[in-house]
């Protein structure tokens, strides 16, 4: 569980994820671990944008408006612009936000079976 500060000038990091073993550093998971992620704007009037990544840079934007939750089930990514059938999944391999119009607070709160 981490409030993250999260500015309007670059894309903050909120999220890696490894793909097996053991995990050194603050906010990196091992991807299969994950039960749930549930992402909170604290703020009361701006919106953030999620960005969810995977290693071939394949990206899935999300608008979290001021005092919406999002939650996630797992670390599967797949995105096209072609309208096709999703071909296969990719993990996920960060998730990132970047606020709109000023500084906004999120609360992240990962839950994993990594102990």
């Amino acid at each position: 569980h981490r409030i993250i500060r999260v500015p309007t000038s670059a894309q903050t990091n909120l999220i890696t994820f490894a793909n097996s073993g053991t995990t050194g550093s603050a906010g990196t998971y091992v991807a299969g671990d994950i039960k749930y992620i549930r992402v909170t704007n604290l703020d009361d009037t701006n919106y953030v944008t999620l960005q969810l990544i995977d290693a071939s840079a394949d990206t899935a934007y999300f608008k979290l408006a001021a005092g919406q939750t999002m939650v996630f089930y797992n670390t599967s990514l797949d995105t096209n612009t072609n309208a096709a059938v999703v071909a296969s999944f990719s993990t996920i391999d960060t998730m990132q936000a970047q606020a709109d119009t000023a500084a906004v607070d999120l609360e992240v709160f990962v839950a994993s079976s990594q102990s």
